[in-house]
């Protein structure tokens, strides 16, 4: 789908530089001049995956107004094979089924499924946090086509969740699911009233008999945020608030040491999505609950300079600090860790070689 109104990004342009000529021959170590700038890619491309070196664009775009995100509905691929990967991705997302996606979110609301659960994850406990990402992936893909048929998507699964969720009046709604002591599975939403009750059976990826379920929680809220902000589907937060007053009202009865014990449980970036609802919706309440969801063994060392995070899994600790959008301030805490540049101050921009 393509749109002459906006702005097209042309990937199929091959401009040719002429070498500078008073550019100075670079060393090559005795080695093939091709080997040499394999050295150089290879190093370079090691250094920018370990964040340590910053590409101009990127370097400016970390400067404070320097640099404005281009929205994906401002953007579209011309034919090339970006455009290609997209359709793609594309033709996947309506690939999916929806229902079966939805099958534990009603199932457990007590709602006749309309579609067979699926196989694989979707069919252990951590069941339900595929749904998220669809609604995520969903969101986006329309942002970057304008394809009605993925935004009617996103809007009948935002309904199906608002019509599971109006089945409980606490709030929630989810898909997840847990095995109780005698290894039976039951709905999941036990392993938060078990939290409630100051029970916390915590590992790095079990929480209460469930496999990583704040986790999963993280990705359903995520996938509102998405559908909210990307697809204009304003009935995602109505859904949202609710369940994130639910989970709220359990943190709310727990002491700081039961907090810490909590998420030595995979959580994902729910703090990032408690604070992203704050900013969205001005309420202080959503941003102390993200404040709270801040993980002492991790950050504690990080305040006084060392590196705690080898070993620890990056898909939570990378969201472990986070500050709301918009916010052009780097986490004071990560500082002491970042490289120094030319004045011997540190920065998260600073070019190393």
């Amino acid at each position: 789908m393509h749109d002459d109104s906006l702005p097209n990004v042309s990937t199929n342009a091959s401009p040719t530089h002429a070498a500078c000529p008073h550019a100075a021959a670079p060393a090559n170590d005795g080695l093939p001049a091709d080997a040499s700038r394999r050295r150089v890619l290879q190093w370079s491309a090691l250094l920018v995956a370990a964040g340590w070196l910053r590409l101009p664009l990127e370097a400016a775009a970390s400067q404070a107004g320097a640099v404005t995100a281009v929205p994906l509905q401002a953007v579209r691929l011309k034919p090339s094979l970006f455009l290609e990967s997209l359709q793609t991705n594309r033709r996947y997302l309506l690939e999916l089924e929806p229902d079966r996606l939805l099958h534990n979110f009603l199932h457990y609301a007590g709602l006749p499924a309309k579609g067979p659960v699926y196989g694989g994850w979707e069919g252990d406990t951590i069941a339900g946090h595929t749904l998220g990402h669809y609604l995520s992936a969903l969101s986006k893909m329309y942002a970057q086509t304008g394809d009605e048929a993925l935004r009617t998507r996103v809007d009948y699964i935002v309904t199906e969740l608002a019509r599971a969720q109006a089945q409980d009046s606490s709030g929630y709604v989810g898909g997840l699911t847990r095995k109780n002591d005698a290894g039976q599975i039951e709905a999941g939403k036990q392993v938060f009233e078990d939290l409630r009750g100051g029970v916390i059976n915590a590992s790095a990826f079990s929480l209460n008999g469930s496999w990583s379920p704040l986790y999963t929680v993280h990705k359903l809220f995520a996938g509102l945020l998405d559908a909210q902000a990307l697809a204009g589907n304003a009935q995602a937060l109505q859904v949202l608030q609710p369940l994130a007053g639910y989970l709220a009202g359990i943190f709310d009865g727990l002491s700081q040491t039961q907090m810490q014990a909590l998420l030595d449980s995979e959580f994902g970036g729910l703090n990032e999505s408690y604070l992203e609802l704050g900013a969205r919706t001005g309420e202080h309440r959503w941003v102390a609950i993200g404040q709270r969801l801040r993980h002492d063994k991790v950050i504690g060392p990080a305040q006084s300079g060392k590196d705690a995070l080898p070993h620890h899994h990056a898909n939570t600790r990378c969201r472990s600090s986070s500050v709301p959008r918009g916010s052009s301030k780097w986490p004071a805490m990560w500082m002491p860790l970042l490289p120094r540049n030319s004045s011997g101050r540190r920065s998260p921009t600073t070019t190393a070689m």
